[in-house]
């Protein structure tokens, strides 16, 4: 199995300017495991990584017994995973990976549990509660950057949605929290994520909460 499968299907399905249907986005990854069964690489965030990756691979798949045609699909599909690839860091940087499409999250079949989609009725539920300040380090974009930084934070979804398959309702003030983009990033510099406790502990010197 390929690394963020589902992910990568969803971009497929649903990036404006893909839109393939749900039977092609399973060929690409029908194509991607197929590499794999043929010269033994799993495709991942490592293997491939570069524009490099892909002709090496590529040109490893020309000894095998794959058609020229099947290799060529294989081709476009590691393309597409790179762009996948490219596109995450950008969500992860510039959105809200954990925010979520609706209050109610339906299981892989339904499709709607994943990082690129957000709900903004979730997300505001959140700050209203918890007001628009990291819950980690105390940093509010009003108080730094004035009315610019107006409403300006991320919300970190405590439980990653990838762990989350069946029906659940959402609950903005326990599932989700506010926290800065540098935050944000460091809690999720392991997998499973540091909780918002953990990480706080990590800062030097501490600091308390306002």
């Amino acid at each position: 199995m390929i690394e963020q499968e589902r992910e990568f299907k969803h971009f497929l399905v649903h990036e404006k300017e893909r839109k393939l249907t749900t039977g092609t986005a399973t060929s690409y990854i029908d194509y991607l495991n197929n590499i794999t069964n043929h010269i033994g690489v799993d495709i991942n965030s490592k293997t491939v990584a570069t524009e490099t990756d892909v002709r090496n691979i590529d040109s490893q798949l020309l000894d095998t017994d794959m058609p020229d045609g099947s290799r060529r699909n294989c081709k476009s599909a590691m393309n597409a995973y790179l762009q996948f690839l490219a596109y995450s860091k950008h969500v992860d940087i510039l959105v809200y990976p954990d925010e979520i499409e609706r209050h109610f999250e339906g299981s892989s079949k339904q499709v709607t549990v994943n990082k690129f989609e957000r709900d903004t009725k979730a997300r505001k539920a959140c700050i209203e509660h918890y007001k628009a300040a990291c819950r980690v380090c105390n940093l509010n974009f009003v108080e730094v950057y004035g009315d610019m930084g107006r409403d300006f934070i991320h919300v970190h979804h405590i439980v990653p949605l990838s762990e989350i398959d069946e029906e659940y309702q959402v609950d903005p003030i326990k599932d989700l929290v506010p926290v800065c983009p540098n935050c944000h990033a460091m809690l999720h510099r392991k997998s499973p994520p540091y909780s918002v406790e953990e990480l706080k502990a990590k800062i030097l010197p501490p600091l308390p909460y306002k």
